[in-house]
C-alpha cells in the first residue's frame, strides 16, 4: 500500500519516496560490499516507520528503533495497518550497543543501516545537534562493527560530522522530501572495522 496513507504520521515525517531511494541505495552498496543480497536492515531513529515500510516492501527483515515512546507507538500501528509485524522498539539510537549487548536481538549485525538523523524539531533537542548526532553515529559503528553499509538522512550536508564518526561518504544528494523540503542523502561505509 501506498505509505503516505497511514495511520499515524507527523509533519517532520520522511517522504515515501525518498525512504525508498535510501533503502535502495543501502541494499545495493551492501550487495557490492558482501557479494550477497542484503536481507536484514535497521533504522535507528524509526519516526512514524517510512523507512521500515520502504524495506518491508523489498522483503527485508526489519527492526526500528526511537527514543520517543509516541513514535514507536505510532510506527507499530503503521506496520499493522499494512499487514506488517510490529517491529519498532523504544530505545535511545546513542545507547543501542549498550541497552543491545545485554539482550538477545534476532540479528544483531543488520546488512544495512539506514537513519533519517534528528533534525532536532521532533527530538525537542536545543542543544548542539552536531554533538548529537556524532553521539549516535559513532555508537551505531559500535554496535553494529561488521555492517559496510550506511545511509544517512539529515537537514543539510554534514560531511565532517560523518568523518568525524568514522564514516567514509561514498556518495551523496540533495533529495525532495514532500511538497516543500529537501533532505541530504549521504551513502556511507565505515572507515575502520572494528572488532
Amino acid at each position: 500500500g501506498d505509505f503516505r496513507h497511514r495511520p499515524f504520521t507527523f509533519n517532520a515525517a520522511l517522504d515515501p519516496v525518498a525512504a525508498a531511494a535510501a533503502v535502495n541505495l543501502a541494499t545495493e552498496l551492501s550487495f557490492n560490499s558482501t557479494g550477497r543480497k542484503a536481507a536484514r536492515l535497521v533504522d535507528p531513529c524509526c519516526g512514524s516507520g517510512t523507512v521500515l515500510h520502504a524495506a518491508l516492501q523489498r522483503g527485508l527483515e526489519v527492526r526500528g528503533f526511537d527514543i520517543n515512546p509516541h513514535m514507536v507507538a505510532g510506527t507499530n500501528l503503521n506496520m499493522k495497518h499494512f499487514g506488517y509485524p510490529a517491529c519498532a522498539s523504544l530505545r535511545d539510537a546513542r545507547d543501542l550497543w549498550m541497552e543491545c549487548g545485554g539482550e538477545e536481538i534476532e540479528f544483531h549485525e543488520p546488512d544495512a543501516v539506514v537513519c533519517n538523523l534528528p533534525f532536532g524539531r521532533a527530538l525537542g533537542f536545543n542543544g548542539d545537534l552536531d554533538s548529537y548526532n556524532i553521539e549516535v553515529l559513532i555508537n551505531l559503528r559500535w554496535s553494529f562493527p561488521l555492517t559496510r553499509s550506511f545511509c544517512f538522512l539529515s537537514g543539510s550536508a554534514m560531511n565532517n560530522v560523518l568523518l568525524e564518526s568514522g564514516f567514509k561518504t561514498l556518495c551523496e544528494a540533495d533529495v525532495h522530501n514532500g511538497k516543500r523540503t529537501i533532505c541530504h542523502l549521504s551513502l556511507c561505509e565505515p572507515i575502520t572495522v572494528y572488532h
